[in-house]
């Protein structure tokens, strides 16, 4: 049964044409530099709470800098990024001062314990790690708690029920692929790409080939939360924050068809997008 299965998904995946890969697979450096590319439509989407001139702003898993720099470049007064992986700090390091950018700094940090004093950053971002996260409702009240009064975490992240919300989409092309087929087809497929990659050096991201060929699961290759659209809502709800803003991204015909079958929501959503503003008085006791 489980060669049926495999022979089967290969077939398909095969027939499916690939989505649209965000880039610089092949090294840190080149992650970033896309990642610094795409920022200045990025910060638009935040509007009218993306001001960033003389803020000082953390970056919540910052990966290699790319984003952080970016907003660094904008007239931030400084901007502090951290990742808990070392490698991704370093990287981050060496591009600030190839790009001369001395606004920024970047530290090896765990989200759970964000390395700033309290009451002291104007906004916070996360992009796309959040779903990442094990324990998202501590990480946001950490933001919080760093915060200023009034101050600002812009979040945006995708969604798991959505064609591609595994983050599987470098070698597994079939969409909703993660709901349909067992675990261990998925991942057998994903190594194997992965690795005729890694051999021709276009793909040296996702911590190397030591590391994705010792995952015996999908969470060993990188932890995705399976919350539902309406599970987040109720968890950043639950939160001391107030919500400023809120919008989703939706599959543009599918899209559609959520306002005859609502249930479909949960699985053409691609992505969610929330402003939220530290409120000492909305989160103090009544």
């Amino acid at each position: 049964m489980g060669y049926v299965l495999q022979t089967g998904f290969r077939i398909l995946n095969r027939l499916i044409r690939k989505p649209e890969n965000p880039g610089g697979r092949e090294s840190l450096e080149a992650y970033a530099e896309i990642e610094f590319q795409k920022s200045h439509n990025l910060i638009q989407r935040f509007a009218p709470y993306n001001q960033v001139k003389d803020k000082c702003i953390v970056d919540v898993g910052c990966g290699p800098g790319g984003q952080a720099l970016y907003y660094a470049s904008q007239g931030a007064s400084l901007v502090v990024g951290f990742d808990i992986d070392s490698h991704n700090i370093r990287t981050a390091r060496c591009i600030a001062s190839s790009k001369d950018i001395q606004n920024a700094e970047f530290l090896v940090g765990n989200a759970c314990d964000i390395p700033c004093p309290s009451d002291s950053v104007d906004m916070v971002i996360m992009n796309s790690v959040i779903e990442h996260l094990r324990n998202p409702y501590l990480v946001l009240t950490e933001t919080f708690r760093v915060l200023k009064e009034g101050g600002i975490l812009n979040l945006v992240f995708p969604l798991y029920h959505s064609p591609y919300g595994a983050h599987l989409y470098d070698y597994i092309h079939l969409p909703w692929a993660h709901l349909i087929f067992p675990e261990y087809v998925l991942l057998k497929a994903w190594r194997d790409g992965y690795k005729i990659d890694y051999e021709k050096g276009t793909n040296r991201v996702f911590g190397g080939i030591k590391h994705v060929s010792s995952a015996s699961t999908l969470d060993d290759l990188f932890y995705v939360s399976r919350l539902s659209l309406d599970e987040w809502e109720k968890l950043i709800c639950s939160t001391p924050f107030r919500v400023l803003k809120r919008s989703y991204r939706k599959m543009r015909y599918w899209g559609r068809l959520t306002r005859i079958f609502p249930a479909l929501s949960k699985y053409v959503t691609y992505s969610a997008l929330f402003v939220l503003q530290k409120d000492i008085a909305l989160a103090r006791p009544r």
